[in-house]
C-alpha cells in the first residue's frame, strides 16, 4: 500500500500537543467499510491506546464520507499509538465484535438515512461485512495520510486537562422514568438509544453480562441481572467502555477550516495565524 504522508507543524500558546491524522482512500469504498476500518484500527491498537490513556491523554476517532479522522491530545509528546499499513492483520474475533458494535451504532439513527448509510452502511450491509474484503482493501489499494501537529510548551496544560470530561453517564439517568433492582424504564429518546448502545457494547465485551430491552408505548424497559450494578457499569472508567464513548462535543475542531487546508495546500500559509491563536477551550468546545 503506497502512502502519501504530509506533515505540517504549527504552534499555539498552551502546553499541549495535538496530532490530527486524516486517512483518505484513493478509491471508492463499499458503504460502511471505511468506518469499519476505523473501528478495526482502534481495536488492533488496543494495548498501545490503553497505555496512552493511562497517562491521562485523550484520543478520538471519527469517519465521514471521505476519510477517517484520528485526534490525539497529549502533553508529553507521545508517539502516535495506532498503526496502519498494508500488512496489518486483523483477528476474526475482533472483527465480529466490531461488526456487532457498528450494528448497534447504526440503530442510533433512523432507517433510510442516506448520509448515515453511506458512512456506516445499512443494517443489512453491516451484517454482510467480510473480513477478507477488508484485508483485500488494505493490500490492494492506496491511501493518503495527512498529519497535522500543533505543539507548544506552556506548563498550564495539566490544569486545563482536568477540566475536560467526556460524556457523563450519570446525567443520562435524568431521562429515567423509574428504576428498581433489576430494571429501569426510560422515555423513548436519543438518550435512551445511547444507553442501549452502551449496554450492547458491555454485553459484547464483558463476559457474563446480559441485558434485555423491550419497547412499547414510547417507553423502553431495560432488564438485567439483579446483582448487576447498572449505574456503576455505565459510569465506570474501564478502558473497554472509554474506547467507545460518544463525545457530545465530537470533533468540534474547526473541521471546515481543516478540510479547506487539506484540499488547498497552497493556501496553508494564510491559515498559519489561525492555528497559532487556538486555545485549549477552542479545541475542545
Amino acid at each position: 500500500m503506497n502512502k502519501e504522508y504530509i506533515y505540517m507543524e504549527f504552534s499555539f500558546p498552551i502546553n499541549v500537543s495535538v496530532d490530527h491524522i486524516y486517512i483518505y482512500p484513493k478509491f471508492e469504498m463499499l458503504p460502511g467499510y471505511l468506518h469499519l476500518l476505523e473501528h478495526m484500527i482502534i481495536r488492533n491498537s488496543k494495548v498501545e491506546l490503553e497505555k496512552y490513556e493511562l497517562k491521562n491523554n485523550i484520543y478520538n476517532a471519527l469517519t465521514d464520507k471521505k476519510k477517517m479522522n484520528f485526534v490525539f491530545i497529549h502533553s508529553d509528546f507521545e508517539e502516535i499509538p495506532i498503526s496502519f499499513s498494508a500488512d496489518t492483520f486483523f483477528q476474526e474475533e475482533d472483527f465480529n465484535t466490531e461488526k456487532k458494535i457498528i450494528i448497534e451504532e447504526r440503530k442510533l439513527y433512523p432507517d433510510n438515512y442516506p448520509s448515515v448509510d453511506k458512512i456506516l452502511g445499512t443494517e443489512d450491509q453491516i451484517e454482510e461485512f467480510k473480513l477478507r474484503i477488508l484485508q483485500n482493501i488494505l493490500i490492494n489499494n492506496e491511501f493518503s495520510f495527512i498529519h497535522f501537529n500543533y505543539a507548544s510548551h506552556n506548563q498550564k496544560i495539566n490544569e486545563k486537562r482536568k477540566e475536560y470530561v467526556p460524556i457523563s453517564m450519570n446525567s443520562i439517568f435524568n431521562s429515567v422514568i423509574s428504576k428498581s433492582k433489576g430494571y429501569i424504564i426510560l422515555k423513548e429518546s436519543f438518550v435512551a438509544k445511547l444507553i442501549i448502545y452502551f449496554l450492547r457494547i458491555l454485553e459484547f465485551t464483558v463476559i457474563g453480562l446480559k441485558f434485555n430491552v423491550n419497547k412499547e408505548n414510547k417507553r423502553i424497559e431495560i432488564s438485567y441481572y439483579e446483582n448487576t450494578d447498572l449505574p456503576k457499569l455505565l459510569t465506570q472508567k474501564s478502558q473497554i467502555l472509554k474506547r467507545y464513548k460518544i463525545f457530545l462535543n465530537e470533533f468540534r475542531f474547526h473541521n471546515q477550516e481543516m478540510i479547506y487546508l487539506i484540499e488547498n495546500f497552497e493556501c496553508v500559509i494564510e491559515f498559519e495565524k489561525y492555528w497559532e491563536e487556538l486555545t485549549w477551550e477552542k479545541l475542545l468546545y
